[in-house]
């Protein structure tokens, strides 16, 4: 008790620095998007299958492939490092999306850290794909990607500045869409260009055969002779093997793109992630009452401690006093 004031005044400041420090920190958002593929490699969900009821029992859906495949591309370094390399136009100038980031985080004071950049400065700035690929890590920490039990895929992500958030957050939904199509419909695409590059080039020379019969039969319609004949002849049957080779590989194009069709996939985002978001920021009164009770709990430690060793001190040397009385009274 003799120490009350000294304790009262520790918890306050305490208290007070604690306030402070959250008072000043950043407020973190959080965007979430929930994601319906509709793919063709599920029947019942179109590409993540339902749970059944086995699954759910025993914890967890189970889904399919193409779920699986899908939430492992969005986790992938090969999204966010593609969208940590876009130029972006922010406040009417185009800008690095890693530099953005970089120029959003907060800004905190490390001792350690502006010492060593003092004793050993970099070698030369880092470049864009360096940037990238630090700025791609930490939003990759701050994401959580996961499928739901009705069959749909959950995505959320974290960062410190709310219109940035929704810009790399969009990002990284676009990217997974323009991946995933060229990845699920590469085959049937180039099925489509070879088969629509042959039919231009047959056409060309079936067009070229029939203006070259027709240019014949007009000059010689008055005189036929028997070469002419067979000449004609052989025109015919390559007229008639061009159209034929033509209409083969127009019905191939057709199928191929009907294939194209049935293989591409739509992923819906059913929520984009756009405000509100879920915000996190530290309670100043909350941080006020630990930090009190911080700072009331270690002078309370530093104090007992200081009286525990005066009492042991006091204690030896009324034992020393003792033992010299009581080794007087025996002389």
């Amino acid at each position: 008790m003799r120490f009350r004031w000294l304790l009262v005044l520790a918890s306050f400041l305490m208290a007070g620095l604690f306030a402070v420090r959250a008072f000043l920190s950043p407020a973190f958002f959080t965007a979430n998007a929930l994601i319906h593929p509709e793919t063709n490699g599920g029947a019942e969900a179109g590409g993540i299958s339902i749970p059944d009821p086995m699954s759910l029992l025993l914890g967890g859906g189970m889904t399919s492939d193409d779920g699986e495949q899908m939430i492992g591309v969005l986790k992938s370094r090969h999204i966010s490092e593609a969208v940590m390399h876009d130029s972006v136009e922010w406040e009417g100038q185009q800008h690095l999306v890693a530099d953005l980031v970089i120029d959003h985080l907060p800004k905190s004071f490390s001792p350690v850290g502006w010492a060593v950049n003092l004793l050993f400065p970099p070698d030369s700035l880092p470049t864009a794909e360096d940037k990238a690929i630090m700025t791609a890590k930490m939003m990759r920490e701050n994401m959580l990607v996961e499928a739901t039990e009705e069959g749909f895929i959950s995505f959320s992500l974290g960062y410190y500045h709310a219109g940035l958030l929704q810009l790399v957050a969009n990002g990284h939904l676009e990217e997974l869409e323009e991946y995933y199509l060229k990845q699920k419909t590469a085959k049937a695409q180039r099925n489509v260009v070879f088969f629509t590059e042959r039919a231009d080039s047959v056409k060309r020379e079936l067009d070229k055969a029939t203006y070259t019969r027709a240019r014949i039969v007009d000059q010689q319609q008055y005189r036929i002779f028997a070469q002419d004949q067979v000449y004609n002849y052989e025109l015919d049957a390559q007229m008639e093997l061009l159209k034929e080779m033509y209409i083969t590989l127009v019905t191939s194009r057709e199928s191929a793109i009907a294939q194209l069709k049935r293989e591409t996939p739509m992923i819906q985002v059913l929520d984009p992630p756009r405000p509100p978001y879920d915000v996190q920021k530290s309670s100043f009164v909350v941080m006020g009452l630990l930090g009190g009770f911080l700072g009331l709990f270690l002078l309370s430690i530093w104090l007992t401690r200081r009286l525990w060793r005066e009492d042991v001190q006091n204690m030896v040397a009324q034992f020393i006093a003792a033992s010299s009385r009581t080794d007087y009274e025996d002389q």
